[in-house]
C-alpha cells in the first residue's frame, strides 16, 4: 500500500478523481518498475551464462529493456494509461519474439512473456489493445513455429554454456513476471474498490448532511411563511407544529402557550399506528405535568428516551406507543415565551434532529419577535384608530353642535329679514334688509362649506346614486347663477356634444354642486366675455368643461387649486373673497364620483376647468323627431359667441341651419339677401323696436336675459320669447310657436286663483317645540304668514305634557333642546295612548352634519326641514301632513289608505298656488322616475345590499313626499328604516312595489298628454 501511495504521487492530479483512470495508471507504474527490477538480474545472470560472443549482446538487451521499461512512466504523465500500457506492451513483445527467434529450443519458456503481454494489455490498456497483441503473439508464434527450421532451432543451443540453468532462469522471470501483473491488478482494484467506498460513504454523508440542511431550511421557510400569515404568536407557533414534525419525522406535536400545552399536530401521512384517544389521553395528562411546565425555561433541548426512562408518569404515554419526546424552548430577546414538545413512536436520529431543531429553534425565536413585534405595531395602530375615531366622533359632534349654534341665530337673521322685507318698507330701509339677507345667506354658504369638506376629510360623505339628467342638470345649474352674470352682462351658454348620452346613472346632487362651484367662482373672476359648459363623452367618462374669458390663472399659482384654505391671491389686498374650499370639496366629489379634475388658463384670455365622472349608462328614454323643422333656416344674432354657437347646435340635431351674427343690422341684411324662416335676435341688440317690428320678415324670436324680460315681452309682434341661458325646451316650444302655432306654456308662475292663506284651506292647531327665543319668533312670524296660529313648548318635555291634553293635528319639532330632545319627545309621544289621532310631527333641525332624516322618521316623525326654514319649504311640510290627517279622517281608523285621495289633494290644493303647469311638469317628471326606482328596488333587493335600499327609500321619500304620494312616501319610510336597522328588507321591499303599481295608473290618469321636447333628427 505504500508503494501505491509512492506511485500515487507522480499521477497528474486530474487523474486522482477518476477512480479507473488512477487504477490503470498505478498499474502501469508498477509493471514498469517491475520489469525494469526483473532485468538487472537477468542481465547479471546472461553475463554468467551466455557464451563469451553472446554475452554482450544479451546483457545489453536486458538492460536497454530495462532502460525503455522506464519510458512508461512519462507517458503516464503526459498521455495518460492506455498509451504506457500499450508501450509496456510492445516492449515485452519484443522482448519475447527476440529472445524466442535468438534463443531457439532454449529460450522457449519465454514465450509465456506473450501471456504477460495480452494481460498487461488488457488491465492497463484496455481490451482492444489486449485483443491487437494477443493477434499479434500468435501470428509470431505461428510464423516462427512454420517457417524455421528444426536445425536452425538446435544449432541456437550451442550459443548458450549453460542451456538448462538459463531456461530454468527464463521460467522463473516469466512466472515472477506474470506472478507481479496479477499482484498489481487485484492490488490496485481492491484500492480502487476501496477508495470507491470511500467516496460512497463520503457521497452519502455529504447527502445526509445536504438533506439535513435542506431540511433545515425547509423547516426555516415555513416557519417564515407561518409567521407571514399568523394573526399572532399563538397561531404562528402552532401553525409551526405540522413543519416540525415533518422536518424531524415525529408524530406528534404540542405547543406550549404561557408554559400550558395549548393546541396539537397529529401526522396523518405516517404509519405510527397510533390511537388518536390514546393521544387525547396522554396529552391531558401533561396539563399537569411539572415536566411540560418547565419544558419553557430549560436552557436546551429536553430529551426523553421512554425504552429507557422508567419514570411512572410516562406510563399514559408508553401505553400509547411513544417511544422518544422532545422538548423544544423557545426565547425571545433572552425571556422565554414559547415551546413545543414532539412525541414519536419509533427511534430517531438524535444527532440529525438536534441539527434541524437548532435551526429551526432560533427562526421560531426571531420569527417570534417579529410576529410580536407586529402584533404591537397592530395594537398601537388600532389605538390610533380608535383614536383617530374618537377624535373623528369628536370633531362630528363639535361641528354639529357649532352648526346647529351658528344656524341657529342666523335662522332669525334670515327669517326676521325676509319677513323685513314683505312688510313696506322705505327704500333704504329695504336696501339694509336686503344687505342682511345677503350677508346671512353668504355667511350660511361659507358654513356649509366647511361642513362638507369635514364630511369629506372624516368620510362620512355618502354618494348616492340615481339616474342624471346631463341637459336638465346643467340647465338648473345655469339658472342659479342667471341674474348674477346679468348684473355683469357675461352670456351664460351650454353645449352638449353629438355622441353624449344625455343620460347617466350619477349623484345628481353632487354634481349640482361640482357645476355650481365651477360656474360661480367664473362668474367671479369674469367680469366681461361669457361663460360655456361643454358636456361630452371620453371613453367611459363624461367629461364637463367650463370655460371663461376672465383673468386667467397664473401657471406658478396653479399648484395652490384644489387645496383646502388656499386661493390664487392669498394676499390680505385679494379683489376676490372665498374660504378657498370650494375648489378642494370639488376635487374630493369628484374623486367620488369616479373621475379626476384639472384646468387649463392663460392670464388674461380666460381659464377652463375640467372634470370627468364614471359613465354607468342610464336609461335612455325615446323622444319624437321634429321632422316640421327639417331643412329651415334660422339667422341668429347675439353679441356674444358662446350662445351664437349654443343655438347653432342645438338647432342643427332638428335639421335646421343657422347663420350667426354679432350685429342686428347684419342678420337683417343677411336675411333680406338670403331668405331665412326664422330671425333670433338678443334682446340687446335691440335699441328701436319699431324698426324691427317694421321689418315684418321673416318672423322673430326674442332672446332675453332676466333683466330684460320685461322689455321682452312689451314686443308684441315679436312670434317667441325665450330667456337666457337657452333652454332646449323653451327653444322647441318656440318652435312650435312659430312654425305650428301651439303658444308657449308661461314662464313664470300663473297669477293664483285663490289667494287665501294656506291656513283658511287647510285650518290645523299646530304646536311649536322650539328652545330658541329667536327661533320661536322666526317661526311664529312664517306660521302668521300662512294663516296659522301656533302654541309654543319650550322642549320636549313640555310638549308630551301638552300633547297628552290637547288634541294638535301638526307638531313642528326641534331637535336639539334641554331637557328632553327631539327624538326622545317623539318616542314619547308615540308611546302614549292619546284619546285623538297621534299628530303630524315634523323635525324642523339645524343639524347639517349630523341630521339624518333615516333617525328622525325610525324615531316616529312624519317628515323633515332643515334650518333656515323657508316659507316654501314650510308650507308644503304642513301641507303634506294635513292633506294625510284629512285621508285617515275620511276613511276612518285603521281602514287602507285610497291610493289617490292625496294625490288628487295635492294636485287640487298646490295648482292653485303654484300653477297647473307646474304642478304638471312635476307631476310628469316623477313619473317618467318611477320605472328607475322599481329596477332599482329589485336589483338592491336582488342583491341583499341594505345600504343601496336605505339609499334608495331616502330619495324616494323625499320625492314621494313633494309630490304627494303619502302612501308611497310612507312605504318608502318604512323601508329606509328598515334596511337601516339590519332587519329583512323583504316584507319593506314588496310594500314599496305595491305602492309603485298603484301610484303609476294614477299618476297617468291624472296627467294630461305631454307635447315632448324632441331628440335630435337623424
Amino acid at each position: 500500500m505504500r508503494l501505491l501511495a509512492t506511485l500515487e504521487r507522480w499521477l497528474p492530479q486530474e487523474t486522482l478523481g477518476d477512480i479507473d483512470t488512477r487504477r490503470r495508471s498505478l498499474m502501469a507504474l508498477g509493471y514498469a518498475a517491475t520489469i525494469a527490477a526483473l532485468c538487472l538480474p537477468l542481465a547479471a545472470l546472461l553475463a554468467v551464462v551466455a557464451a563469451p560472443h553472446e554475452r554482450f549482446i544479451g546483457v545489453f538487451n536486458t538492460l536497454l529493456t530495462a532502460l525503455l521499461a522506464l519510458i512508461a512512466w512519462p507517458l503516464v504523465r503526459r498521455r495518460g494509461p492506455t498509451w504506457a500500457g500499450n508501450w509496456l506492451a510492445a516492449l515485452l513483445f519484443a522482448g519475447a519474439t527476440f529472445g524466442v527467434v535468438r534463443g531457439g529450443g532454449v529460450l522457449a519458456p519465454f514465450v509465456s512473456i506473450y501471456t504477460i503481454v495480452v494481460v498487461l494489455a488488457v488491465a492497463i490498456a484496455g481490451r482492444a489493445s489486449g485483443a491487437f497483441w494477443a493477434a499479434a503473439s500468435s501470428a509470431v508464434l505461428i510464423a516462427l513455429y512454420a517457417l524455421v527450421p528444426g536445425s536452425a532451432m538446435r544449432s541456437a543451443l550451442d550459443r548458450v554454456e549453460a542451456p538448462a540453468l538459463l531456461a530454468v532462469w527464463i521460467g522463473v522471470v516469466s512466472v515472477l513476471t506474470l506472478a507481479a501483473v496479477v499482484t498489481f491488478s487485484e492490488t490496485t482494484k481492491r484500492r480502487a474498490l476501496l477508495q470507491s467506498d470511500e467516496a460512497s460513504a463520503a457521497l452519502a454523508a455529504r447527502a445526509a448532511e445536504l438533506a439535513e440542511k435542506s431540511a433545515a431550511l425547509e423547516l426555516v421557510s415555513s416557519i417564515a411563511s407561518a409567521a407571514n400569515a399568523a394573526v399572532d404568536s399563538d397561531e404562528m407557533i402552532h401553525t409551526c407544529l405540522a413543519p416540525l414534525c415533518r422536518a424531524t419525522g415525529f408524530d406528534v406535536a404540542l405547543a406550549l402557550l404561557n408554559e400550558s400545552p395549548a393546541l396539537h399536530y397529529i401526522r396523518s401521512d405516517g404509519d405510527a399506528g397510533l390511537d388518536s384517544a390514546e393521544i387525547g389521553d396522554v396529552l391531558a395528562a401533561l396539563d399537569a405535568s411539572p415536566w411540560i411546565q418547565a419544558v419553557q425555561r430549560s436552557p436546551s433541548l429536553v430529551w426523553i428516551d421512554l425504552d429507557e426512562d422508567r419514570d411512572p408518569s410516562w406510563d399514559t404515554a408508553r401505553a400509547a406507543g411513544i417511544r422518544r419526546i422532545l422538548g423544544i424552548p423557545v426565547a425571545v430577546e433572552g425571556r422565554a415565551t414559547a415551546g413545543a414538545v414532539l412525541m414519536s413512536s419509533q427511534p430517531v436520529a438524535r444527532a440529525r434532529v438536534e441539527a434541524i431543531v437548532s435551526a429551526g429553534q432560533v427562526a421560531l425565536g426571531a420569527q417570534i419577535a417579529r410576529v410580536q413585534a407586529r402584533e404591537r405595531a397592530t395594537a398601537a395602530a388600532a389605538a390610533a384608530v380608535r383614536a383617530a375615531q374618537e377624535a373623528s366622533r369628536a370633531k362630528s359632534e363639535f361641528l354639529a353642535a357649532m352648526s346647529h349654534e351658528i344656524r341657529t341665530p342666523m335662522n332669525g337673521v334670515i327669517g326676521m329679514a325676509s319677513l323685513l322685507l314683505d312688510s313696506p318698507l322705505r327704500p333704504e330701509q329695504r336696501e339694509y334688509a336686503e344687505v342682511i339677507r345677503t350677508s346671512g345667506q353668504a355667511l350660511l354658504g361659507v358654513l356649509g362649506d366647511i361642513l362638507d369638506f369635514s364630511k369629506i376629510e372624516s368620510g362620512k360623505l355618502e354618494i348616492e346614486r340615481g339616474e342624471v339628467d346631463l341637459r336638465a342638470t346643467v340647465e338648473e345649474v345655469l339658472d342659479l347663477f342667471a341674474s348674477a352674470a346679468a348684473d355683469k352682462h357675461i352670456a351664460l351658454a351650454y353645449e352638449i356634444e353629438p355622441g353624449c348620452p344625455e343620460f347617466c346613472t350619477s349623484d345628481p346632487t353632487r354634481l349640482r354642486q361640482i357645476l355650481a362651484n365651477l360656474i360661480s367662482n367664473a362668474v367671479k373672476f369674469t367680469s366681461q366675455g361669457d361663460i360655456r359648459v361643454r358636456v361630452s363623452r371620453v371613453g367611459e367618462a363624461i367629461r364637463f368643461a367650463v370655460r371663461d374669458s376672465g383673468i386667467g390663472i397664473p401657471e406658478d399659482r396653479r399648484a395652490r387649486l384644489f387645496q383646502a384654505f388656499s386661493q390664487v391671491d392669498a394676499s390680505t389686498t385679494r379683489r376676490f373673497g372665498g374660504t378657498g374650499l370650494g375648489l378642494a370639496i370639488c376635487r374630493r366629489l369628484v374623486e367620488l364620483l369616479g373621475g379626476e379634475i384639472g384646468v387649463e388658463s392663460e392670464v388674461g384670455r380666460g381659464s377652463e376647468f375640467h372634470f370627468t365622472i364614471a359613465y354607468v349608462p342610464g336609461v335612455e328614454r325615446a323622444e319624437p323627431q321634429a321632422t316640421w323643422l327639417a331643412g329651415k333656416v334660422a339667422v341668429v344674432a347675439d353679441r356674444s359667441p358662446a350662445v351664437r354657437e349654443a343655438v347653432a347646435q342645438q338647432l342643427r340635431p332638428w335639421g335646421m341651419t343657422s347663420r350667426c351674427f354679432e350685429a342686428l343690422d347684419e342678420a337683417l341684411a343677411a336675411a333680406r339677401q338670403r331668405p331665412a324662416d326664422l330671425l333670433l335676435v338678443d334682446a340687446a341688440l335691440i335699441a328701436d323696436p319699431h324698426a324691427l317690428e317694421a321689418a315684418g320678415e321673416p318672423p322673430f324670436v326674442v332672446m332675453a336675459s332676466l333683466h330684460r324680460l320685461g322689455e321682452a315681452k312689451r314686443l308684441t309682434t315679436a312670434a317667441g320669447l325665450v330667456s337666457k341661458p337657452i333652454k332646449r325646451s323653451q327653444l322647441f316650444e318656440a318652435l312650435q310657436q312659430v312654425f305650428q302655432g301651439v303658444p308657449q306654456r308661461p314662464r313664470a308662475a300663473a297669477e293664483l286663483p285663490d289667494d287665501r292663506p294656506l291656513g283658511e284651506v287647510l285650518p290645523a292647531r299646530i304646536l311649536l317645540v322650539e328652545d330658541s327665543p329667536i327661533n320661536q319668533k322666526v317661526a311664529i312670524r312664517l306660521l302668521d304668514r300662512l294663516g296659522y296660529r301656533a302654541d309654543i313648548a319650550c322642549d320636549g318635555a313640555e310638549a308630551v305634557s301638552v300633547v297628552e291634553r290637547i288634541a294638535y293635528d301638526v307638531v313642528l319639532m326641534d331637535i336639539q333642546m334641554p331637557v328632553l330632545d327631539g327624538l326622545d319627545a317623539t318616542r314619547e309621544i308615540r308611546r302614549r295612548a292619546l284619546a285623538w289621532p297621534q299628530p303630524w310631527i315634523v323635525a324642523m333641525t339645524a343639524e347639517a352634519i349630523s341630521g339624518d332624516e333615516a333617525r328622525c322618521r325610525a324615531a316616529g316623525m312624519d317628515d323633515y326641514v332643515t334650518k333656515p326654514v323657508q316659507l316654501a319649504t314650510l308650507a308644503a311640510a304642513l301641507r303634506r301632513g294635513l292633506l294625510a290627517r284629512r285621508e285617515g279622517k275620511e276613511r276612518g281608523e285603521g281602514a287602507p289608505a285610497a291610493p289617490d285621495d292625496s294625490l288628487t289633494a295635492f294636485t287640487g290644493e298646490i295648482a292653485s298656488e303654484l300653477g297647473e303647469d307646474f304642478v304638471q311638469e312635476l307631476l310628469r317628471e316623477f313619473l317618467g322616475k318611477l320605472t328607475g326606482y322599481r329596477a332599482s328596488v329589485l336589483d338592491a333587493c336582488s342583491r341583499h345590499d341594505a345600504p343601496a335600499l336605505a339609499r334608495i327609500a331616502h330619495t324616494m321619500v323625499g320625492e314621494a313626499g313633494s309630490v304627494g304620494a303619502a302612501a308611497l312616501a310612507s312605504a318608502c319610510a318604512e323601508l329606509q328604516v328598515t334596511a337601516r336597522t339590519g332587519k329583512a328588507c323583504e316584507p319593506a321591499t314588496e310594500g314599496v312595489l305595491n305602492a309603485l303599481d298603484a301610484l303609476e295608473p294614477r299618476l297617468r290618469a291624472i296627467l294630461p298628454p305631454h307635447r315632448q321636447t324632441p331628440a335630435a333628427s337623424t
